[in-house]
């Protein structure tokens, strides 16, 4: 039931004619012929591989000739492993670790479990921390060593996260008329500053001038700078976000100094001294959210650490509010406005749903 995890099945194709015109879920089988036109004309953006493993490579590279941007690879095949837009078993395993860390299944032994396969399957931390978002006069890079699922895109058909960053380094004045939406704080900032950090802040924040004066002078206005150009990759999963997840539920078992070695792996990189294994679980787990802050800045996943530990409101409401005519004023959260609020849509086709409180 495809349908029930989010996907939707457009279409169904195969090469054994005595197969086409049958169906599967719902959906007809059509010829494999047909697949190309098919997918222009449906705007298709993954398809899903189940095939003879001899021929599993050679589809793949149609499939992505075709415009496809994920696959879905359920032969026994590894499928060109050096491309990281495709869905890995590496990257359904760090799924899998993610999804483990969280409340309602949380299980940190299988946390420890999946990310010790994954860091068996001969990913590296890149050598140049920036070099994950660096790009050339040609293109932006890709595919780096450290890289376990990316979004990737072309300058021809690139992304437009850029927008809501910063520049596109192709086409620096491309939507720069406008004040950004992912602007750093000064928090984040002062935390790179305390920890002498530069590697990482100057990797994460570029300053520039602009038209707009929301949050810093226009003269000296802060950045985000992670995707830096239309081509760039959005880089979903890497080892090093899989290492501070092993570093996290080695702490929550109580092995603290395991634990810091796989931070200090990640602070060595950028030129960071190790830090000394912690006296209880709760220091170690405030370390281990720091460098998950300063490693994964703008890549999504700060709120959701937080989460895990309970730690939301008092990190928000803690905050300082005026620092500068610049600060923006923010509203204290509770146990009810850290939830988003349940769509209308649902309710209404669901009558068992019933509305999280404060909405």
């Amino acid at each position: 039931n495809f349908e029930h995890y989010g996907f939707r099945l457009l279409g169904a194709f195969e090469i054994r004619k005595e197969l086409v015109g049958t169906q599967i879920a719902g959906v007809t089988i059509a010829d494999a012929e047909t697949q190309r036109d098919f997918i222009r004309d449906n705007d298709v953006d993954i398809a899903i591989l189940s095939i003879n493993r001899d021929h599993a490579q050679q589809v793949a590279e149609e499939l992505i000739d075709c415009g496809i941007k994920s696959i879905w690879n359920f032969t026994d095949a590894d499928v060109d492993p050096g491309n990281k837009m495709l869905l890995s078993k590496a990257f359904a395993k760090g799924l899998l670790a993610r999804v483990y860390a969280e409340k309602p299944i949380r299980d940190w032994e299988k946390v420890i479990q999946y990310c010790n396969e994954i860091e068996g399957m001969g990913f590296k931390l890149e050598d140049n921390y920036d070099d994950l978002w660096g790009y050339d006069d040609n293109d932006a890079f890709r595919n780096s060593k450290e890289s376990i699922f990316e979004v990737q895109w072309s300058r021809s058909s690139g992304n437009w996260v850029y927008m809501m960053y910063h520049r596109n380094a192709y086409n620096p004045d491309d939507s720069y008329s406008w004040a950004k939406w992912t602007t750093p704080s000064r928090d984040i900032i002062a935390a790179y500053e305390a920890e002498g950090d530069e590697v990482r802040k100057n990797t994460s924040i570029v300053w520039d001038t602009c038209g707009w004066s929301n949050y810093y002078p226009s003269d000296n206005y802060a950045f985000a700078h992670k995707v830096r150009t239309n081509a760039s990759s959005i880089i979903v999963m890497r080892l090093a976000e899989i290492y501070l997840l092993h570093a996290e539920a080695l702490a929550c078992t109580g092995k603290l100094a395991d634990a810091m070695q796989y931070v200090n792996r990640v602070r060595a990189r950028v030129g960071l001294a190790n830090v000394s294994t912690p006296s209880s679980e709760g220091e170690a787990i405030d370390l281990i959210l720091k460098e998950r802050r300063l490693e994964l800045a703008f890549e999504g996943f700060r709120f959701f650490d937080l989460a895990r530990h309970d730690r939301i409101i008092d990190v928000h409401n803690s905050a300082e509010l005026a620092k500068d005519s610049y600060w923006q004023r923010r509203t204290p959260l509770d146990e009810n406005t850290i939830l988003l609020p349940i769509p209308t849509t649902a309710l209404e086709n669901n009558s068992s749903l019933e509305q999280n409180l404060g909405y």
